[in-house]
């Protein structure tokens, strides 16, 4: 399934090699239900990396294909089991914060730290940010350490 019309040579080529890189052919007939259970295992932790590097790169493009492809948005990451808004919204990356949110990210989420995407983005000044998390729904009574 094409989701994008992708016009720019290197998101061409970003893509093309993510694809055919990244994503194996479910198997022939003759493995198991654990191999193709193993298989898929490794298919959505590759996935969920892809989606990651994504996100702190700030790549929209890549960042819907693997939504396409069953990325979660909702996923932890050490070291402080922040999600990919945490890291979006820190960052001040106002359209894939607003992309991750539409996703279904919730915007309530507290990392160890007790903080949630709302606390970074007001400690780094991304008031953008701000206003797309508070409109998503983000808590402001919660507060961090």
């Amino acid at each position: 399934m094409n989701c994008l019309k992708v016009s720019d040579p290197d998101s061409q080529n970003r893509i093309r090699s993510w694809s055919s890189s990244h994503v194996d052919s479910v198997g022939d007939s003759n493995h198991s239900r654990q191999s193709m259970d193993s298989n898929d295992t490794w298919r959505r932790i590759r996935l969920q990396q892809i989606f990651f590097k994504a996100v702190i790169d700030n790549d929209l493009e890549i960042a819907v294909r693997c939504l396409h492809h069953g990325a979660d948005v909702a996923e932890e990451y050490q070291p402080y089991s922040q999600t990919v808004l945490h890291q979006s919204a820190q960052k001040g990356f106002l359209r894939m914060t607003e992309l991750l949110l539409r996703a279904g990210a919730n915007p309530n989420t507290l990392d160890e730290k007790s903080f949630l995407p709302l606390h970074y983005a007001c400690q780094e000044g991304h008031f953008h940010t701000v206003r797309c998390l508070l409109f998503f729904g983000s808590m402001v009574s919660i507060e961090n350490e």
